[in-house]
């Protein structure tokens, strides 16, 4: 378990959370001769994260918004307190999925820290097609006006399989 190098970003705050979470840290399931394991995404499954979401959602808004932008907004869960992003294998991922316990704030949060990143990662699909701006803008500050009406509930933001792992 290399969870532990500086170099690894996981969502740290799961093993805070009540203790139902600690059982997924790492859990092995032997499928036939394979070996799969279901566990906290670490910095090193980013690129293979966003190859899965940028195939599972074509023509998506986020997915136009690029890569860049998606991991900022995968790191930035990873990173929020509230976090859960855990992967499905090993290079390369097969799947993901990521939520937050506590969405009530999340965007908030998320713009606060990283509005910076969000903007340079913004420029070249707002050169490419301005007509995004409104809707950009709406994505950070109406999930979370939407969200804060159910308190308690968690919100799966994002879930993807690699086309080859499905069936």
């Amino acid at each position: 378990n290399d969870m532990g190098k500086p170099h690894d970003i996981s969502c740290s705050s799961i093993f805070r959370k009540a203790g139902t979470y600690p059982k997924w840290q790492i859990f092995w399931s032997i499928t036939g001769n394979e070996v799969n394991s279901i566990r906290p995404m670490r910095s090193c499954d980013l690129e293979s994260v966003l190859q899965v979401h940028m195939d599972a959602f074509q023509g998506f808004f986020l997915t136009f918004l690029g890569p860049s932008f998606l991991r900022e907004f995968y790191l930035g869960v990873c990173e929020d307190p509230s976090g859960i992003a855990i992967v499905h294998g090993d290079d390369p991922v097969s799947g993901f999925v990521v939520g937050t316990v506590e969405p009530s704030g999340f965007y908030r949060r998320l713009i606060q820290k990283r509005w910076w990143k969000f903007g340079l990662a913004s420029i070249q699909p707002v050169i490419q097609k301005p007509s995004i701006i409104p809707r950009l803008l709406r994505a950070f500050t109406l999930p979370g006006d939407a969200l804060n009406s159910q308190p308690g509930a968690g919100t799966l933001m994002s879930l993807a399989v690699r086309r080859n792992c499905q069936g």
